[in-house]
């Protein structure tokens, strides 16, 4: 038995249907007709752990994040401990790659807890399909990739309608002045470190939508994802506390956009794309712009907050969402047992 098969041996639209009777969830498209007089059964990405007891998933939830709490405060603790509390090669942002990795962790103890706790195919944690898209996910990085430009192009116009200029939009250094280009480090550090910041980037990220993916899955309250999706922004925005008011609600717009396009397409792999090259190209520009200081402990991404982003993100969210609306109109049926009735 491999970790992507059912402990029952049973197909998964069958185990699914059978939990949830086939039926989608209120205010949704009815199942497609498969032509024998019969409809397909429809599996819902937020009803992927349906069958499972509500017992073996909260055992899980508490299990995954006591023992990612407890592995990053540990590295957390380790990386304070190092002469001057950095590395050789990330220097001042030592700390921020052992808050990065203490993340990244999240998504082993997700996969594992979906196949031995709850004994489901971990992979139904990443799609409807039991398994990552990769396809579809090289497809999502294209379009998100459109939309940044897009997001960047609305911050400049929205910073020139203000009178403002580009830099300014851009915090400083701690002692009040403009750090030069690399924040003055040398560039083969800059260039080192910073590939292992965008590494560790991109595995905190994914590891978010694993997050995110387990919670739509854990909360079952009803048939419908809002719910699921309320839910998991609440979680994601207690996760994020430290933003200021401008912050949180560009925060609760992403984290409702991220969990939709998530139930909407069937899998993680749109959220994982928009969430990808967002963290990325930010983190790549600060790079650019003040070199491994800008993850120190005086400032970071987390700093870049105004309200005159809120224009640039509401527009990037409700396009890309159209999108995937647009483009996975089908991506929440798959074929299975006929809906009895």
């Amino acid at each position: 038995m491999t970790i992507d098969q059912p402990h029952d041996g049973q197909p998964l639209a069958a185990t699914v249907a059978a939990a949830d009777a086939g039926t989608p969830p209120a205010g949704t498209a009815a199942p497609p007709d498969t032509g024998a007089g019969q409809v397909a059964a429809v599996v819902w990405y937020h009803r992927l752990s349906a069958h499972v007891s509500w017992r073996r998933t909260l055992a899980a939830t508490i299990v995954i994040f006591t023992v990612w709490i407890g592995l990053r405060a540990v590295l957390e603790f380790a990386a304070a401990q190092l002469p001057g509390g950095q590395l050789p090669v990330l220097g001042p942002a030592s700390g921020f790659a052992a808050r990065l990795f203490g993340v990244a962790v999240c998504t082993p103890l997700v996969l594992a807890a979906a196949w031995g706790i709850e004994r489901r195919p971990a992979g139904t944690v990443s799609s409807i399909a039991g398994r990552l898209r990769w396809s579809r996910l090289g497809w999502w990085l294209l379009v998100a990739t459109g939309f940044q430009f897009l997001f960047v192009g609305v911050v400049v116009c929205t910073l020139l309608v203000y009178g403002l200029v580009v830099p300014s939009a851009v915090p400083t250094s701690p002692s009040g002045a403009a750090p030069q280009t690399f924040g003055g480090e040398p560039g083969r550090d800059v260039l080192i470190g910073g590939l292992i910041i965008v590494a560790l980037l991109a595995a905190q990220t994914i590891a978010e939508e694993y997050q995110r993916g387990w919670l739509l899955q854990a909360v079952r309250v009803t048939r419908s994802p809002w719910q699921a999706i309320f839910a998991q922004v609440a979680v994601w925005a207690l996760l994020h506390a430290d933003y200021s008011v401008h912050g949180a609600v560009a925060l609760v717009l992403v984290g409702v956009m991220l969990g939709w396009v998530t139930v909407h397409s069937g899998g993680l792999e749109a959220a994982i794309a928009w969430h990808l090259v967002t963290n990325i190209s930010g983190g790549v520009l600060w790079l650019l712009h003040s070199g491994l200081a800008a993850f120190g402990p005086d400032i970071g991404v987390a700093d870049v907050d105004s309200w005159l982003w809120l224009p640039a993100m509401l527009v990037t969210v409700v396009g890309y969402a159209a999108t995937v609306a647009r483009k996975t109109a089908r991506d929440t049926t798959t074929p299975g047992p006929a809906a009895p009735g």
